[in-house]
């Protein structure tokens, strides 16, 4: 006796805006309906939600169904539209090669058989998924030119948590929102909040770390969550934070709600926070020294522990490496010594106020001459020459734009002779890093002397900066 034909259904959608699955759900709905007309025994049901078709993402349960195919267990394919189950060729050619072997139906609700074991199927497959293509390019090249002009007009694109510093977008849910003085329009600004970016930033400029600023802020952020340095980093650059609105990378206009830093500010600490010379910051905190430590060859030593949990500084390949507390304690009293007999002078932290007109004055030219060749007055080769020397100025007034002089942190510690050993048990890890790289330019290790197990000073030099 001849089994029930075993069907699969299969169900997607590429963007699910209520988050609760009803498009899949909807679909699966009708998909059992057509089984049940057939009858056909419904073995398996394979979801992909939210993911898209012509994206080329990984569906994994598109990929299981094809797998479930080959390994003969499924007789029948259920889905709700052909463009469900492809939406480029590269994928109709995969799903033919694999149907065609198994000797598998394939039945959608909206344009019934799909018979790809005959040239004929095939080709009226391809022409669907065609005009899938088509339909999706053109969707995009529709929201690509939407989002244009949203951004073009400084407008919010919608969607997505509430900015912090501002109110929320949601007036229809006006009676939910708990946060003191919003006014549900998405510009406002929440004086509190708009305070606590204005306190980060200062601080960046005075040289605290961002783990030190996110770790001190006084607010949580809009999802409540305590701040990290990478959300920090991320609210401090955003151009929306200057009263900017950004598109693809790239400064579109000036947005219609007011700033939380002023341009001069946000490009400063924009300067400071994209420097790759913080990235020694993100070493292991536990170590004082790290990025300072040399071989005497000049290799960098990385801070690492053996497999008991002591700490060292390692060269690479591991042949030089020396005790990390005994480094670090040696180094922190040579620097206590030279700062007891000396004060040093202190220049303040300031920032060219000039740089960030400049800075304004050549990102409208760069916008300028972009919307020249978009309106193709000039030619691709035209706007690569005007480029070219507009990104080089723009580059040198930015670095302008990074703070000149002592830190406000290393300053205090550095006030008077004796001022860092008085401070020195109060200061923070980062701020201990900072004074540290303030004085050495660099700490070399010698070679260690075979058979001595034990910690040699005479291997350390200290390298003081002028």
């Amino acid at each position: 006796m001849k089994h029930p034909t075993r069907a699969a259904i299969y169900v997607r959608i590429s963007r699910d805006t209520e988050g609760e699955g009803l498009g899949v759900e909807r679909q699966e709905a009708e998909c059992r309906e057509l089984a049940e007309r057939h009858g056909w025994q419904v073995e398996q049901v394979l979801v992909d939600n939210d993911l898209s078709a012509y994206s080329g993402k990984p569906r994994p349960n598109y990929d299981r169904l094809l797998r479930a195919i080959e390994r003969g267990e499924v007789d029948a394919v259920i889905a709700w539209a052909p463009d469900r189950l492809y939406r480029r060729l590269q994928d109709l050619s995969r799903f033919v090669e694999t149907v065609s072997a198994a000797r598998v139906q394939v039945r959608t609700v909206t344009s019934g058989s799909i018979d790809l074991t005959t040239a004929d199927g095939q080709m009226h497959a391809t022409i669907v998924a065609a005009v899938a293509i088509q339909e999706s390019q053109r969707k995009s090249e529709r929201l690509r030119s939407k989002h244009r002009q949203i951004a073009s007009e400084g407008r919010h694109a919608g969607g997505g948590p509430r900015a912090f510093g501002y109110s929320c977008r949601q007036p229809a849910n006006a009676k939910a929102c708990t946060v003191p003085g919003c006014r549900h329009d998405g510009v406002t600004l929440i004086k509190a909040e708009a305070e606590a970016v204005r306190w980060a930033a200062a601080r960046i400029l005075d040289g605290w770390s961002l783990r030190r600023v996110a770790k001190s802020m006084p607010l949580r952020s809009t999802l409540g969550n305590p701040w990290s340095p990478t959300t920090m980093r991320g609210i401090l650059t955003a151009a929306r934070t200057a009263g900017l609105r950004e598109h693809r990378g790239e400064i579109a206009a000036k947005a219609v709600w007011p700033e939380l830093l002023d341009r001069a500010t946000w490009e400063a600490v924009r300067v400071v926070l994209t420097d790759p010379a913080r990235n020694r910051r993100h070493t292991s905190q536990r170590y004082v020294l790290a990025s300072l430590v040399y071989t005497v060859d000049g290799e960098k030593m990385s801070a690492r522990p053996t497999a008991e949990h002591r700490r060292r500084y390692v060269q690479q390949d591991g042949r030089c490496n020396i005790d990390a507390d005994n480094l670090e304690a040696l180094i922190v009293e040579a620097v206590l010594q030279r700062t007891d007999a000396a004060s040093f002078p202190i220049r303040a932290h300031e920032v060219d106020p000039e740089a960030a007109g400049e800075v304004r004055d050549i990102e409208g030219r760069l916008a300028e001459a972009a919307q020249m060749y978009g309106d193709r007055l000039i030619s691709l080769q035209e706007w690569i020459t005007a480029k070219k020397p507009l990104d080089a100025a723009l580059a040198t007034a930015r670095d302008r734009l990074r703070p000149t002089g002592t830190p406000a942190a290393i300053s205090a510690a550095l006030a008077g002779a004796g001022a860092l050993r008085a401070s020195w048990p109060e200061l923070d890890h980062d701020t201990r890093r900072d004074v540290l790289g303030a004085l050495i330019e660099r700490v070399e290790i010698g070679p260690a002397i075979r058979g001595l197990n034990k910690f040699d000073p005479r291997r350390v030099n200290v390298i003081w900066r002028a």
